[in-house]
């Protein structure tokens, strides 16, 4: 009976430490999209010029809109409305667009950042407008060859101008009439991020969009973003989890302080992919395009036969 008082003691605490963890210690990153990023390289976004870290990049599609946004389904890449909706292309390639002046800036809103609690209040509104297309497509021309944004609007659009709007909100654009101008090909050359009229023309880093999420604040060398309370985002919160150099980003792995990643440091993963006996890798990362790390063992002579047998259906 003691043994047996001993051993159901020695379950309960168990039980209780485990109960302990999972609701005290267990780090809950629900309703939170957390991404690493080198702490030294905190990443400034210019939606119009490429950066040299590579996430702020990635960033733009964050905090900023175009008149048309690229998004992902199964069937590949596609592009979906942003501040404006494509109306039609006529004989002469001539584009219209209605606008979406409904659309407000991040700068309607209070964002308060207070530790890890953020506060969201509404301030007098201010909505986008064409002067704000306008003013982005100057920056751009301005910037030339530059802006990757350039180049492509260049070898499309006659110039950098556009007619309207009218009563109904809708804009003109002249395109070439080099080529025939397919939905997919107008959207994309259309995807520029604008930035508001009132922004510095040469300012080092942009954070006013009207994109799904804007920004919080700094707590403990987290960046913070909120969603737009106007926006469609489904996520509360998006997170830049800061961590020292390669040698720690698989510590945060394991340690579950990240849960995305959208693009990864180089060399970072090679703590990881050094250990052979689970993984393989290849000698030189300039040549590998993509890499599984999720259900990767080593087969057996006996477990390759059997799979190839399941692959060519015998």
């Amino acid at each position: 009976m003691k043994k047996l008082i001993i051993a159901l003691s020695v379950v309960l605490v168990a039980c209780a430490g485990i109960l302990l963890y999972w609701f005290v210690f267990r780090k809950d990153l629900g309703g939170r999209i957390v991404v690493p990023y080198i702490a030294h390289q905190q990443p400034r976004v210019d939606p119009h010029l490429p950066a040299s870290v590579a996430l702020a990049d990635k960033l733009d599609e964050v905090m900023f809109d175009g008149l048309f946004n690229v998004s992902a389904n199964p069937s590949g890449i596609v592009y979906e409305d942003g501040l404006g909706e494509l109306l039609g292309v006529d004989r002469n390639n001539v584009v219209t667009i209605r606008l979406r002046p409904s659309k407000k800036w991040h700068s309607s809103y209070a964002v308060a950042l207070n530790e890890d609690e953020i506060a969201v209040s509404e301030k007098q509104a201010v909505t986008f407008t064409a002067r704000d297309l306008t003013f982005t497509l100057r920056r751009i021309q301005k910037l030339g060859s530059l802006s990757p944004d350039y180049v492509l609007v260049s070898q499309a659009l006659e110039d950098f101008s556009f007619a309207g709007p009218d009563e109904n909100d809708e804009i003109r654009f002249q395109f070439r009439d080099d080529r025939i101008w397919t939905e997919g090909d107008i959207k994309e050359v259309l995807s520029f991020k604008i930035l508001p009229a009132d922004a510095d023309l040469n300012a080092p880093s942009y954070r006013n969009g009207t994109g799904p999420y804007m920004v919080a604040g700094k707590y403990e060398n987290a960046i913070h973003y909120h969603k737009n309370p106007s926006g469609a985002a489904a996520v509360p919160r998006f997170v830049l989890n800061p961590f020292i150099d390669n040698s720690t980003f698989t510590t945060e792995l394991k340690n579950r302080n990240v849960n995305a990643v959208l693009s990864m440091p180089f060399g970072s993963m090679s703590p990881i992919l050094s250990d052979t006996s689970d993984f393989f890798y290849k000698s030189s990362i300039a040549t590998c395009f993509f890499a599984l790390f999720h259900n990767v063992r080593r087969l057996s002579l006996e477990q390759r036969i059997e799979l190839r047998k399941l692959i060519y259906n015998r």
